[in-house]
């Protein structure tokens, strides 16, 4: 995923899933956070994440398997004030956008 947030501003992101934490990074502008993992075999496999920036908070499900397998073998995200895009290879476009999750996954909950 790339931060796209604006210049100078750095975007912290914290993914997780049900089964793994994959801790806080901080990506600068225009960097890149990457991960990997492998898919559960009944089609559960999801990562939440959150993302941070000038004291905004967002939420996103960064991979929905139901969603997102067949999709793209390598997700690539670019991360905009305004919800992530996800690349679509077709046409080497973030036309693919998704609006922030509404509410706090309960893995963010406090």
């Amino acid at each position: 995923m790339y931060n796209d947030i604006g210049p100078d501003i750095p975007l912290t992101v914290h993914c997780k899933s049900k089964n793994d934490d994959l801790g806080t990074h901080v990506v600068p502008f225009k960097g890149s956070y990457d991960f990997s993992f492998g898919l559960h075999l009944l089609g559960r496999t999801q990562f939440w994440c959150r993302f941070e920036w000038l004291a905004v908070f967002r939420y996103f499900d960064i991979y929905v398997q139901d969603r997102d397998e067949g999709g793209c073998d390598e997700c690539t995200w670019r991360i905009a004030p305004t919800g992530p895009c996800r690349l679509n290879p077709e046409y080497n476009s973030y036309n693919i956008c998704y609006y922030w999750n509404k509410d706090v996954p309960t893995a963010f909950a406090p």
